[in-house]
């Protein structure tokens, strides 16, 4: 071990005792941390919960479920535990410098959801790790909040024969609370979305904590997907239970009737849950001449920092499952502000799988007179958007995925050698139905 290794142990370590030991917790404070009792409190919560959501379906449970923990987190006066400082204040005001990280978060959304009803089955814990050498860099540097987060961890909930991510921590380092989280993206993430952004936070290998001493590691996030979901047993993610309460169903806007015979799953039978013959079946919507709308969210970044930025996107489907659409980008900038053009995307719905796969291309060229020579500037961004319709039949007109792709700028002054400048393009996209 050299000399810069040994150091960064050392300190790593002296934090640790310094946390663990020398921080005496209060008078009257909880040697349980916040001394609730999640499983309980799922129960109660799904109890009295309302009819829409006793009704309806297990990603209509699941989103409701994650915000009430962050409810409750709010309402204890908990603040998302993100770095050594906060550490240090949860130890003092709870006895247990735990409260309010990821880990702590995950393990009380877990109690939650199988108070509530879900299968202990469909319930995995996902964590992401940085490299050796991000660890010792960050040790090293002494980074307040990198040093304790070179690992994350979240809950992943089997839906539909997918796993989808409740990160409440995530949302709470963003946010710089727990606030929004039923309406956060992170409340119910696609894996590989939420594997993208671990990617973006500088996280490099990804696992299944399975109670394994040394559980598999994944470099891809959709390797490690596919192991999971390969696994997973037969039904839908919530145990029989008792029978919800009647109510009637808020009215949605009404969709053209399915040509293949095929009726998805809507929980409504048998007193609201779903016969044993469908549950955990998706059937996907057919979605020619569909139209829709929503946003892209998108960091652009190279080795000399990054910027981010959100733009509208638009997109048809045909009757041959064509996609056509557009996003309005920043193409260039000059004095007079950026130079905004639509840039076309064009792809494919998968109505076997419910998949969106698109493909952009857009390029600029811009002629400019530079101390009496021309300067030819030629600005090219391109990639890929992959994505799919939500499992959840009540919210079929709903779509997200990942955004990936490049901005190359190629610029040749005067006929000499051009120089070419590359930035990178990653983000998430969401859109909902609008015809």
């Amino acid at each position: 071990m050299s000399a810069r290794d040994m150091c960064a142990g050392t300190r790593i370590l002296a934090v640790v005792l310094f946390l663990g030991a020398t921080l005496v917790a209060p008078p009257g404070a909880r040697a349980d941390g916040l001394g609730v009792d999640w499983t309980k409190f799922g129960k109660e919560t799904m109890k009295s919960a309302p009819a829409a959501i006793q009704n309806g379906s297990e990603t209509d449970k699941a989103r409701y479920l994650a915000g009430k923990v962050a409810e409750k987190y709010e309402s204890l006066g908990v603040k998302p535990n993100t770095s050594l400082v906060g550490r240090l204040k949860a130890q003092i005001k709870y006895g247990d410098s735990n409260v309010g990280t990821c880990g702590n978060l995950t393990d009380a959304l877990q109690s939650t959801l199988e108070g509530a009803g879900f299968k202990s089955d469909h319930l995995v814990k996902i964590v992401a790790d940085k490299s050796k050498a991000q660890f010792a860099a960050d040790a090293w540097s002494f980074q307040a909040r990198d040093v304790v987060n070179l690992n994350h961890g979240a809950l992943g909930v089997a839906i539909g024969g997918k796993v989808w991510v409740i990160d409440a921590w995530h949302h709470g380092l963003d946010s710089k609370s727990f606030k929004g989280f039923d309406k956060s993206p992170y409340s119910l993430m696609p894996l590989p979305a939420w594997g993208a952004q671990m990617t973006k936070d500088a996280y490099v290998a990804f696992s299944q904590e399975d109670g394994s001493p040394n559980p598999k590691s994944y470099g891809n996030i959709n390797t490690l997907a596919a192991a999971i979901e390969n696994k997973l047993p037969p039904g839908g993610a919530l145990a029989s239970g008792p029978e919800p309460q009647a109510a009637a169903t808020p009215a949605r806007r009404a969709r053209p009737a399915r040509t293949d015979g095929a009726t998805p799953p809507t929980g409504s039978g048998a007193g609201g849950r779903e016969s044993t013959a469908t549950q955990g079946l998706v059937i996907w919507p057919k979605l020619a001449g569909s139209k829709w709308s929503g946003q892209i969210n998108v960091e652009e970044s190279n080795e000399d920092g990054s910027a981010g930025f959100t733009f509208q996107l638009t997109i048809t489907i045909d009757s041959g499952n064509n996609i056509r659409g557009s996003f309005e980008f920043p193409m260039a900038h000059t004095d007079q502000g950026p130079v905004q053009q639509q840039v076309p995307c064009v792809g494919q719905y998968d109505s076997t799988t419910g998949k969106l796969t698109l493909t952009f291309e857009k390029s600029l060229v811009r002629n400019e007179t530079v101390t009496a020579l021309p300067l030819v500037t030629t600005v090219k961004v391109e990639g890929t958007m992959k994505g799919g319709v939500d499992p959840d039949p009540n919210h079929s007109d709903l779509a997200q995925g990942e955004f990936s792709g490049r901005r190359v700028v190629t610029a040749s002054l005067g006929g000499r050698a051009p120089i070419i400048a590359t930035t990178r393009l990653k983000g998430s996209w969401r859109i909902s139905r609008t015809d």
